[in-house]
């Protein structure tokens, strides 16, 4: 049986890729095993950073939704909103989200659902919102719209999945997990998840297998490595897990898991001594 500490650090790792992949818009993929405990997660102002549309929010002049009589805005209403694209809502609503007006995020795309009540890529976003705010009820209607609109949208399976692990309905997560490598077998976030969720069920083999292919895909992408090692030392194959571990210590970026990481070689190596 895996080192209950080890185990630990490779499931919180599996929730490392949970924001960083909600929502459609898609930025670098996170690079280290983030405890949820210690680390707070990419702000969705980051996601609009990342998209075509996310600088377009520095360049409207926007109202607080819920104050239709400001002074000096460029826009004012009902909906204020009214004649933005989907992605240019989403943007406006991020830039709320950002600038700590979550209410008005929220006001902002429950506006854009009633004109675009067929656009997933809302309530993927809202979800990503909900989830950050620790409303996983609300974030699991919302990816399950989003699902409903996109049944074939590997991103929305992926993030509803892991919404699924925060009810402990591991059955559901696994199959969206396989549907989403079904439709796109070099999808990193799919990978590494499912990789996470089958060393959780203790399935090393097949886990190994997940974690190999994101190596293969994007080999200077270090929490792979650290949840391949945790598996490697969980099957008893210390030579390897210890060759993984002082890979990802050497390609890390977070200092406090490089800490843990080098604390947890020198207990191996003393195992293997």
């Amino acid at each position: 049986m895996m080192n209950s500490t080890v185990f630990k650090q490779t499931t919180t790792s599996a929730l490392a890729l949970v924001v960083v992949f909600l929502g459609s818009y898609q930025p670098a993929l996170s690079s280290e095993p983030v405890s949820t405990s210690e680390a707070k997660p990419e702000t969705p102002g980051q996601f609009a950073a990342s998209t075509s549309s996310g600088n377009l929010a520095n360049k409207l002049r926007h109202i607080d939704p819920l104050d239709e009589g400001r002074a000096g805005a460029t826009h004012r209403g009902k909906d204020p909103h009214g004649k933005l694209t989907v992605d240019q809502q989403i943007s406006v609503a991020l830039q709320h989200y950002q600038e700590g007006r979550k209410p008005q995020a929220t006001v902002v795309l429950s506006q854009a659902m009633k004109k675009f009540p067929d656009s997933a890529k809302l309530y993927d976003v809202r979800a990503t919102l909900e989830l950050q705010n620790g409303n996983t009820k609300e974030a699991l209607a919302d990816l399950e719209k989003a699902v409903q609109i996109e049944p074939d949208n590997p991103i929305y399976l992926v993030n509803r999945s892991q919404v699924y692990l925060k009810f402990h309905r591991e059955k559901e997560a696994l199959n969206d997990l396989n549907r989403a490598i079904e439709l796109n077998p070099d999808l990193i976030p799919a990978r590494f998840n499912r990789g996470s969720l089958l060393a959780y069920q203790g399935k090393n083999e097949e886990a190994v297998k997940d974690f190999d292919q994101c190596i293969a895909l994007n080999p200077h992408l270090p929490a792979p490595y650290f949840n391949r090692a945790s598996v490697y030392h969980a099957q008893g194959l210390k030579d390897k897990a210890i060759k993984d571990i002082e890979n990802f210590i050497a390609i890390a970026k977070q200092e406090n898991w490089k800490k843990s990481a080098q604390d947890l070689l020198k207990v191996w190596k003393e195992e293997k001594s």
